[in-house]
């Protein structure tokens, strides 16, 4: 491929043929390299945008000049350490090439875009702005050996995002707007101040904040996605409070510190999250048929966090730790994991809290508004207080062990051949109605954990049962009263022994 040379033997202008070599201006397809030496003077791009076949300053130590105007480049692009550029015009390259700084920093915007281009770093160097605006998601590697581009300032992409094994750095002050992923390992390493545009998408590699002065997270009201599809996420990311958090697809996400959130969190994924804590000082929704798992810490930190789920579940091990009053919303369906309470005021007005499967819940310092237990091995470590509902048996045979039992309002047994286990030496309180749901044809059980031993099932003063479930004569509810029934059911009347008149017992 022949060179092209800019001589500037009329004047700097890029639009005169008489400046260069083979007396004409570059084109995208003229199959010469469009150079610029060490003899070349000062150039300036005026006139209208300039395009070129491939671009070459190696060995140029004058200034080249954009004023407002760009350069797109169908080819290799090698700058020099020794040249200069100004303006406001970005240089575009748009052809999957080799990108090569040469030791310089170039100061204006690179945009690299085009369709399922490959743009290639020869080796590590700098730039003003980066714009990545591929119609599909663009690569962006190294040449084999760990090669940065570096940002001083922006940092922008499409919808499509970038891939790729080269590492990008944001430094300085600048605007950090990716409507498209970034899958490249990130880094920012700034004093300056970050500021988010309206979405902060992030998947596959590992994005670690080195050192940051100010991150903007509110002026755009930005949202902070991480990981997209089956992808695999390290995050880094102590040193800010981020606004909006959302996650989804079925993404494992590794945290190597703690990610903390302020605003709202929404998961609509399969979501697996690993290590340290994540700090909740805002919303956590899990709706739909989301689910956030893992060794990560849940904590509800902070003035005023909240829970607020739709059919979803939170499976992290989870402690409510905040400063003010967590509010919790809607079905919030727990599972797996150890719901503890720790300080704070929780207000659960109009919520179920669901234990979807074998769980460890130490909630002294909590009073559930509604509750239920679908199936599996409960563990009471504190005592669990609901001042409205707890439901039983919904999907399978709940059993509850630990060191502790429950006080509740209601109780409602759902007859389905459910049963019941309760643990011997605990205390379970009805205060206000014992109800039976379902068809009275299948039975129901209520059983002590070991067989001929006694478990304390209290029916409160004034207390309620349902009349399908025993008879008004079968409970003296006008007073607590410890039940024991020695057929391990309480279905029929028949099935119940009166030690006296006010005692009942369940074995």
């Amino acid at each position: 491929m022949a060179d092209n040379i800019f001589t500037g033997a009329t004047n700097s202008n890029w639009g005169l043929t008489t400046n260069w070599s083979q007396a004409t201006i570059p084109t995208a397809s003229d199959g010469h390299i469009t150079k610029f030496t060490a003899a070349s003077p000062n150039c300036t791009v005026n006139a209208s945008n300039r395009v070129c076949n491939a671009l070459d300053f190696t060995g140029y130590t004058n200034t080249i000049t954009f004023s407002t105007l760009n350069i797109t480049v169908s080819g290799a692009v090698t700058l020099s350490s020794g040249m200069t550029q100004t303006g406001t015009g970005s240089l575009i390259m748009n052809t999957t090439a080799n990108l090569t700084f040469g030791g310089y920093t170039y100061p204006g915007t690179l945009q690299l875009t085009g369709t399922s281009r490959t743009y290639t770093l020869q080796d590590s160097g700098g730039v003003g702005n980066l714009i990545l605006s591929g119609t599909t998601a663009l690569t962006l590697n190294n040449n084999g050996t760990a090669k940065t581009i570096v940002t001083s300032g922006d940092l922008t992409t499409s919808s499509a995002g970038v891939t790729g094994t080269a590492q990008i750095t944001m430094i300085g002050t600048g605007l950090l707007s990716t409507s498209g992923a970034i899958r490249n390992n990130f880094d920012i390493n700034t004093a300056g101040t970050i500021t988010l545009g309206s979405s902060l998408r992030y998947s596959t590699g590992t994005f670690t904040i080195v050192a940051i002065g100010t991150l903007d997270t509110t002026t755009n009201s930005n949202t902070f996605t991480i990981g997209l599809a089956s992808a695999t996420t390290t995050l880094n990311t102590s040193l800010v409070t981020w606004n909006n958090l959302a996650s989804g697809g079925s993404g494992t996400f590794t945290l190597t510190s703690n990610l903390e959130f302020a605003g709202t969190y929404t998961n609509t994924g399969t979501v697996s999250m690993n290590g340290n804590t994540l700090v909740a000082r805002g919303t956590l929704i899990t709706g739909g048929s989301a689910i956030l798992s893992g060794t990560t810490v849940c904590r509800f930190a902070g003035s005023s966090p909240a829970w607020s789920a739709g059919s979803g579940s939170l499976r992290l091990t989870t402690n409510v730790d905040c400063s003010g009053t967590l509010t919790i919303t809607g079905i919030c369906n727990y599972a797996t994991g150890t719901f503890t309470y720790i300080t704070g005021t929780v207000v659960t007005t109009g919520s179920t809290f669901t234990l979807l499967a074998a769980t460890t819940i130490n909630t002294a310092g909590i009073v559930f508004d509604n509750a239920a237990v679908a199936s599996g091995i409960i563990t009471i470590n504190s005592l669990f207080t609901c001042s409205g509902t707890l439901t039983l048996g919904a999907t399978g045979s709940p059993s509850f062990i630990g060191s502790s039992g429950f006080t509740v309002a209601n109780l409602t047994l759902i007859i389905a051949n459910r049963t019941c286990v309760l643990l011997i030496g605990r205390t379970y309180t009805v205060t206000t109605y014992l109800f039976l749901r379902g068809t009275r044809a299948l039975p129901v059980s209520l059983q002590s954990s070991t067989a001929s031993s006694t478990t304390a099932f209290i029916l409160d003063s004034g207390a309620l049962c349902h009349v399908s479930f025993v008879s008004a004569t079968d409970i003296d509810s006008s007073g607590g009263r410890l039940i024991t029934n020695v057929k391990g059911t309480l279905v029929r009347t028949t099935n119940w022994y009166r030690t006296n008149p006010d005692m009942f017992l369940i074995i």
